[in-house]
């Protein structure tokens, strides 16, 4: 929902990436469920790892799910379902992280509406329906710079640069990497070449 990635990006990230939807009352998340059901755009055999992210949230737990700890852990009865708060600018809201071991795979943010929001990792071990991963350099997924649409980070992502995953609209990559340019200023090309994904998170429409 624009709403959370608004206020995602402002509370979370720092950045302002789109404008919000209006306010109003809880919507019915049925009345605004995927004409398609997400699961039958995914085979699960295409992805070896145990979470994925994709277009429409996590496989196993889509967008418009009910932001839980009981549908948490119906969809990852193998994992550790971990409630707990993140905050910025003074302000805090509840999360839940998926975790195995020593290992938080992601992090579930709510939409403030009662349904999962967002999903963010820092984990390699996350399958990206893109076939991205965390760790991989900006040219690896932008060959010859072919028009990736990247914002500066802000606050927290000062020194980062954000950009939209390739032909997605709700995934989003945060690069990171060294340079001595300006804060609030994507570095030239030849910079950029060698940074590499710190983290990418999906956001709900």
């Amino acid at each position: 929902m624009k709403a959370f990635l608004l206020l995602g990006m402002v509370l979370v990230f720092g950045i302002v990436l789109a404008g919000c939807k209006e306010e109003g009352q809880p919507v019915n998340p049925a009345a605004e469920a995927p004409l398609v059901e997400p699961a039958l755009l995914y085979n699960r055999a295409d992805y070896p790892e145990e979470i994925v992210i994709t277009e429409h949230g996590l496989i196993g737990y889509w967008e418009n799910t009910p932001f839980s700890a009981d549908t948490l852990k119906a969809a990852f009865p193998d994992f550790d379902i971990i409630a707990a708060t993140d905050g910025s600018e003074g302000q805090s809201w509840d999360v839940f992280h998926v975790t195995k071991g020593n290992i938080k795979f992601v992090q579930v943010d709510s939409d403030f509406l009662g349904n999962v929001g967002k999903v963010s990792t820092s984990s390699p071990l996350v399958g990206i329906d893109t076939g991205h991963k965390v760790g991989m350099t900006f040219t690896a997924i932008f060959p010859d710079f072919s028009n990736p649409v990247c914002y500066p980070g802000l606050e927290e992502l000062s020194g980062m640069v954000l950009c939209e995953a390739p032909d997605r609209t709700q995934i989003y990559y945060i690069f990171a990497g060294t340079w001595d340019g300006p804060d609030g200023r994507i570095p030239p090309p030849e910079v950029m070449a060698t940074w590499a994904i710190d983290s990418i998170f999906w956001t709900s429409r």
